[in-house]
């Protein structure tokens, strides 16, 4: 399945089994097998409801996007995230960064204002581009931590935060 992440690899398949026996004050223990058997019904059954949302996604006139490091079934990998301010987010396990990870994800057939975080792959799909204030803040954060000197930087810092 292109855009889903299974929850296959052991560590996730742990936190999962800690995190429902914490839920329920160690009343459910579940087996690695059930959880991963879960986790490929969930995928299975929600397959019409992901084609809607990416469907819908489309025609969104703001879509953000980024890409992270991940991990699936041991080996590293990339996930993109594509999300719209409806709620809507998909997430797309890739093999590879760049435009060889983002074919077959939302943003791949995007005609709108896409939302990242400057990385020069994005600059080729949409129709314009916003770069991400989560991490021009943090740009401004690292510039007032390791310049305090400067003024500019803190007076930015603010007029963003008061913006949004």
């Amino acid at each position: 399945m292109p855009w889903s992440i299974g929850v296959r690899h052991q560590c996730a398949i742990d936190k999962s089994r800690k995190f429902l026996s914490d839920l329920t004050g160690g009343k459910l223990n579940i087996s690695k097998g059930m959880i991963s058997r879960l986790s490929r019904e969930f995928a299975l059954k929600t397959e019409s409801e992901r084609r809607a949302a990416y469907a819908d996604m489309l025609f969104s006139p703001v879509m953000h996007t980024d890409c992270t490091n991940a991990r699936e079934n041991g080996k590293g990998c990339y996930v993109y995230v594509c999300a719209t301010p409806d709620g809507k987010a998909l997430y797309f396990a890739r093999a590879k960064k760049g435009h060889e990870g983002v074919k077959g994800t939302v943003a791949e057939d995007y005609q709108g204002i896409l939302v990242h975080d400057h990385d020069i792959t994005f600059y080729n799909y949409g129709t314009d581009h916003q770069e991400c204030l989560a991490h021009v803040l943090r740009y401004l954060k690292d510039s007032m931590d390791n310049e305090p000197d400067r003024t500019w930087n803190k007076e930015m810092h603010v007029l963003i935060v008061k913006q949004t």
